[in-house]
């Protein structure tokens, strides 16, 4: 009878989960693991010059009377950014 499970790579360990597999990882194999990783280690941080652009563009657009598809247009122009919105909660973008 064959069943399902996860395997490490590195030392054929066998685990019924992937995240058991990933707990291993991340203990037994950590410079392995942490050169598998894709994502950034830590977030990309807006500049004040580039909130003040993304604050003149999102006032320019509404001026238009385009209100509806406001973060359609600023993820197409800030697509480099990671998170426009969240931006835009921000108080310090509010107040400006």
């Amino acid at each position: 009878m064959a069943t399902a499970g996860f395997s490490c790579v590195h030392c054929s360990k066998w685990f019924r989960s992937k995240i058991g597999l990933g707990v291993h990882m991340q203990s037994q194999h950590r410079e392995e693991y942490e050169a598998s990783i894709k994502v950034p280690k830590s977030k990309t941080r807006w500049s004040v010059e580039e909130i003040a652009l993304m604050a003149m563009s999102e006032a320019n657009f509404l001026r238009e009377g385009r209100s509806l598809e406001v973060n359609s247009y600023l993820l197409s122009q800030f697509s480099n950014q990671r998170s426009h919105k969240g931006q835009r909660r921000q108080v310090k973008y509010v107040t400006g």
